[in-house]
Formats: structure tokens, C-alpha cells, sequence
């Protein structure tokens, strides 16, 4: 692009209020506030001043928009549903526990579908079936289990998710 002499200069500035920037213009903005202003003194320029950095974004955003630039924001929304495949994650406070010790075991169920229930399976290690245990529920897809204490020896366990859908 080429400019000849004499011929106006537009420019767009897009700053935080500053006084050696911008003087006394936007100093009175509160955080996230911002001014558009348009000056036409030897050059025309456009101002975009925020009360701070993110006020400054707002100003920018806006003069976009009325140059007719669409960014969609109206139509995008952040999901909060779960789309991927069912899984259980489990936090325990500790991974050893002495005998005769209880261990609390917590378990958020991550699922398309309602979570219905979740059940707790333990045994002493390698030794008969396994005994079933419902948890109980906390919030959302929160839930609480008590690992049986153990006389000796080591436990194993695994979760069960119940959902809707089966």
C-alpha cells in the first residue's frame, strides 16, 4: 500500500488508559470499562482505551463489531455434559492402610447418562468372592465408599457404575 503526501492517515489505537499514551482521555475508566472515541485532528484516528487490559479487549471487540465483523459468541456456549466414553475415577487418601483400618475411597462417575448407583466389590487378596458394598451418594456423580477393615493381610476391590441406560 502506498501513501502519498498530504493524503490522511487513518490509524486505531487500542491501549489501557496510560497518561503518557493518551493524556487525559479514558483516566476516569473503571476496570473493564472502555472508550470509543474517534479523533480527527492532522490524521483520523480511532481510540479504543480500557480502565484496564481487559477493559481495553472489550473496546476492541466492540469497534470490531461495528465495523460489521462477526466473531458468533452469541452462539457458542461452553457445555458442561459429559460426551466421551463411561468412566470411574477414584481418589483414596492413602494407598496402604493398617490391619483393622479403614479406608475411605471416593468415586465421580463421568457418563452421558444419570449415574443410578455405584457398588464397591472387596475381598482379602485372591481369597473367596468378592463382597458388595453401595456407596453412597455425595452430590452430582460423587460418591463415598468405607473399605472394610481388614484383621490381616491385603485387600482388593473394584467400582461398579450403575447408569440409566444399563
Amino acid at each position: 500500500m502506498q501513501v502519498k503526501r498530504g493524503a490522511a492517515r487513518a490509524r486505531i489505537l487500542v491501549t489501557s488508559k496510560d497518561r503518557s499514551f493518551c493524556g487525559e482521555l479514558g483516566q476516569d475508566l473503571a476496570p473493564q470499562q472502555f472508550l470509543l472515541k474517534t479523533g480527527t485532528t492532522g490524521d483520523k484516528t480511532v481510540w479504543s482505551i480500557g480502565g484496564d487490559d481487559v477493559g481495553a479487549l472489550y473496546g476492541a471487540y466492540r469497534f470490531a463489531e461495528r465495523l460489521g465483523i462477526q466473531f458468533g459468541l452469541d452462539e457458542a456456549a461452553i457445555s458442561t455434559a459429559y460426551r466421551g466414553a463411561p468412566r470411574i475415577f477414584v481418589s483414596a487418601k492413602c494407598s496402604q492402610m493398617n490391619a483393622g483400618e479403614a479406608q475411605e475411597i471416593r468415586a465421580f462417575v463421568l457418563s452421558k447418562t444419570k449415574c443410578t448407583g455405584v457398588n464397591l466389590h472387596c475381598r482379602s487378596l485372591g481369597d473367596g468372592p468378592f463382597t458388595k458394598v453401595a456407596a453412597t451418594h455425595k452430590a452430582r456423580q460423587a460418591y463415598r465408599f468405607a473399605l472394610p477393615a481388614q484383621a490381616q493381610g491385603a485387600a482388593e476391590y473394584y467400582l461398579e457404575a450403575v447408569l440409566d441406560d444399563g
